[in-house]
């Protein structure tokens, strides 16, 4: 009785939450960096080209289906900072009148590699890392504690080399650490530069020579805690280090030879942290600090995190080595997963993806929140290169070979299932770029996602640009607004012409109108959102389609027909 009354309630707040459907209305600013003209650089290992601009959006959004649509308003494509300067990472206060970069290219009085802020009031700059020793040289990924202090990443200062503690045997292998700078940004004044990880903090005291981290996010409701990723040289002895970094601890695949890299580890940490004999690895886990369950999500890193608007997840991209096998298919046959290149009928043919994860917080530990279906889920089922919007513009899998597929950064847009990203790839034929580009991606439908490419629409509407020649890196937004459109009943919103029976289904379900779909489409989901069946190219104006194969449960069904409207009904199988 228990059980049927437990599946009762469920169902009932299945039921509701659909019946319940809620429509947003989200307009946002999306800044990104982006190459000036055709044939300048802006990509991971060369930014020089690139410049920040501004999108505005916006976006009718359903918390039960994604995205329905988006469109561009105001000022539409916009240069933001007026001198034209080389930068990207842009990092964006409260109200987006804070704006820190950094900058990809010497210009006038801006030098590669330092960090500014740049302030929209009243036009003027405020050079961030302007020190000349350890770590506040350089640096890059600006994210705002509050508006009088920002969190940077570091990259130390080492002129030796292997003499000072986080510096390696080269520029490549050196901490990262991370740093802020407190003052008042709108008049240009800095009042201190403090150490977060990576020597002694000098406001808690904490030493941390033995620890670093890169590229942080700040949790947007309790501002104490950052995650980041540490870098692959934690704790080197020969770099100064002992090992005894609390990120590493339980963390497998950490140390590899000097030459070479480990994998980066994801971290929550709470920057207030201290203890009583000032050392890091006194620090508490579960307390001070928050490791990730890697090993069960079978991925080997997660890098480049950040929070969800609410602060409950932490998302981020795999980065693979070679402990687990990364996600493989062959360019001919996308979707169906291969554990070697060999399996292609062209060995060189392969892409591996690496892949977009969220994590919670589970106790002492954060977890996949995929776990309830499958511990080693991705966010979503990310599209092939060949099968991106606008890929047969830029992208030609018969000539480019696609060896690694990588969403390099994200960022969550206005929802814990909306993202911006930079999506590359790497090509195996010596160019390392065939695309770089900013999308924007909404997984309500994980197995379904929906893609927008920002880069693709400014090639359409631009002359600057033609197909494939826009190049994006890093993107962030400023949600400027977010309007409840509706919550109206679907039932309502399913047209009197169209019938679906039986339900309760036993082998099948019928779809009667009365008149032709055009070219329309249907999904059926589990309660959890999964995506099991997919039919398209419907044109009829009745369908059958079977449920025999389909285990006991409750299903949703879900009509696309000329591109907005669209049909949800619950299907119940029983036998």
């Amino acid at each position: 009785m228990k059980k049927i009354l437990s599946s009762l309630i469920a169902f009932i707040l299945i039921v509701q939450t659909f019946l319940n459907a809620q429509t947003h209305q989200i307009k946002t600013d999306v800044y990104f960096g982006m190459n000036y003209q055709a044939g300048e650089p802006c990509y991971y290992n060369n930014g020089s080209g690139c410049r920040l601009y501004k999108l505005s959006l916006e976006i009718i959004r359903s918390e039960q289906t994604g995205i329905q649509s988006i469109s561009v308003y105001g000022d539409s494509l916009k240069q933001v900072l007026p001198d034209n300067i080389p930068c990207v990472t842009a990092g964006l206060n409260s109200d987006a009148n804070l704006i820190g970069f950094m900058a990809t290219g010497s210009f006038n009085s801006f030098s590669a590699g330092k960090l500014y802020v740049y302030n929209k009031t009243n036009n003027s700059y405020t050079l961030v890392s302007n020190g000349s020793y350890l770590s506040n040289q350089n640096g890059s990924w600006i994210k705002w504690l509050n508006d009088s202090s920002c969190l940077y990443t570091s990259v130390n200062y080492c002129p030796t080399m292997n003499t000072l503690p986080g510096c390696g045997t080269s520029f490549t292998n050196r901490f990262d650490d991370l740093r802020t700078a407190t003052g008042n940004f709108k008049t240009g004044t800095i009042n201190s530069h403090n150490i977060v990880l990576g020597e002694i903090n000098n406001i808690t005291n904490l030493n941390s020579k033995v620890s670093s981290g890169q590229d942080a996010s700040v949790n947007p409701i309790d501002k104490n805690k950052i995650a980041f990723h540490s870098t692959s040289i934690d704790g080197y002895p020969f770099n100064g280090g002992n090992n005894l970094s609390p990120f590493n601890i339980g963390q497998t695949n950490i140390f590899q030879d000097p030459n070479g890299d480990a994998d980066p580890k994801p971290v929550v940490f709470d920057i207030t942290s201290s203890s009583k004999n000032n050392l890091i690895d006194s620090l508490v886990s579960g307390t001070n600090y928050w490791l990730f369950d890697l090993e069960s999500a079978k991925i080997n890193s997660l890098v480049h995190l950040h929070w969800s608007p609410d602060g409950s997840i932490v998302a981020g991209n795999e980065q693979n080595t070679n402990k687990y096998t990364p996600y493989m298919e062959c360019v001919n046959n996308p979707g169906v997963q291969i554990s070697s290149p060999t399996q292609c009928s062209n060995s060189s043919k392969k892409v591996t993806f690496e892949r977009v994860y969220g994590f919670e917080q589970v106790g002492n530990t954060y977890k996949n929140i995929m776990r309830t279906i499958d511990e080693s889920l991705p966010l979503f089922k990310p599209l092939p290169p060949a099968q991106l919007p606008n890929s047969n513009t830029y992208f030609n899998p018969s000539t480019d070979l696609c060896s690694s597929y990588r969403t390099k950064y994200i960022e969550f847009c206005g929802s814990n299932k909306t993202i911006l990203a930079t999506v590359m790839c790497n090509n195996a034929t010596g160019n390392q770029n065939p695309f770089s580009r900013i999308m924007l991606i909404d997984f309500t439908l994980v197995n379904n996602p929906y893609y927008f490419d920002l880069t693709g629409w400014i090639e359409q509407n631009y002359p600057t640009w033609q197909p494939g020649e826009a190049h994006g890196f890093s993107t962030t937004s400023h949600i400027i607004s977010d309007t409840l459109l509706q919550t109206t009943s679907v039932i309502e919103n399913i047209n009197n012409n169209i019938i679906l029976y039986p339900n309760p289904s036993i082998n099948s379900v019928n779809i009667q109108s009365k008149y032709d779909f055009t070219n329309a489409e249907i999904n059926i989901y589990t309660s959890v959102g999964q995506n099991i069946r997919r039919i398209t190219g419907i044109n009829e104006q009745n369908i059958s389609i079977s449920t025999s194969d389909l285990p006991n449960g409750i299903y949703f069904l879900i009509l696309t027909n000329e591109g907005s409207k669209f049909i949800e009904k619950i299907i119940i199988k029983r036998e």
